[in-house]
């Protein structure tokens, strides 16, 4: 076994001398899985026990997965990739060297490089992966002041995304508006747009776009508000706790008065006189 290790080893290092050839890019999706293409020229005479494919994130010494002697070494893996990846073993005989990688995170973006060692001189390719994630459905939030309303939009994604407000479908000019953005602790980004508007105006209606150039996406939502849903009329929502009160206190007042009524009558005497 000690023969075995030392082999590898000596072979990794032959093959950092080797030029690469031109890095491939892929885009993955958060969650989901990604294949990092990699072949060899296979010949039929030789067996694949001496076939050496070692896949390293570029520049770092940390093993993603290793196939030598005709199985897995999955024991030199680094643990974050441990049960996530797999060779296409049946496809080896074709020269296929390409690695799979399921439930990706963000922190496996970056360069990988496939090193193998098959009878000829060691060769090597690099391909990069970019994982990214839709932003989900945003959540709509409105605040009413005394002269102003606040609309805002809240989703998360990968990686940060843009946003807009545009009165009505004029999606030529965009509005004044605020934008914050912060990275949880699950590595996504949640960004919110905020926007305030006059309660004065017009009935309008406003448009939201989120785009992600990373995915290509755009989420697009349209509000549309009337005067009873920004100036606070005797229905609105806003007015309710005042007409309770007004309605407890006539309660009130009729209660009271029916006591003093009732008193009164008990004070009278046989003559209709007050005691």
């Amino acid at each position: 076994m000690k023969f075995q290790l030392n082999l590898v080893i000596l072979w990794m290092q032959f093959g950092v001398g080797v030029e690469s050839a031109v890095e491939n890019a892929i885009t993955a999706i958060y969650g989901q899985f990604v294949v990092l293409g990699c072949s060899f020229t296979v010949s039929n005479k030789s067996s694949l026990e001496m076939v050496y494919i070692t896949w390293q994130r570029k520049n770092v010494e940390n093993v993603v997965h290793s196939y030598y002697y005709g199985v897995d070494q999955l024991q030199y893996q680094d643990p974050r990739y441990a049960g996530r990846t797999s060779l296409f073993l049946e496809e080896l005989k074709n020269g296929n060297a390409s690695l799979k990688i399921q439930k990706l995170t963000f922190q496996d973006s970056g360069s990988y490089e496939c090193h193998i060692h098959y009878k000829t001189k060691p060769d090597r390719s690099s391909v990069s992966v970019n994982v990214v994630a839709h932003y989900e459905e945003p959540i709509l939030g409105i605040t009413q002041k005394l002269s102003s309303c606040i609309l805002s939009f809240k989703s998360h994604g990968y990686p940060k995304a843009n946003a807009s407000w545009y009165k009505g479908d004029n999606l030529n000019h965009s509005l004044s508006s605020k934008y914050s953005s912060y990275i949880s602790e699950d590595g996504f980004y949640w960004v919110q747009s905020k926007m305030e508007i006059n309660v004065t105006e017009k009935p309008s209606s406003y448009t939201f776009v989120l785009r992600n150039p990373a995915l290509n996406q755009t989420i697009s939502r349209t509000l549309h508000l009337n005067s009873e849903s920004t100036t606070g009329t005797p229905h609105s929502p806003s007015n309710y706790p005042l007409i309770a009160s007004c309605i407890i206190m006539m309660l009130m007042i009729f209660v009271l008065f029916c006591l003093y009524s009732s008193t009164i009558k008990e004070t009278k005497n046989a003559n209709g006189e007050l005691i």
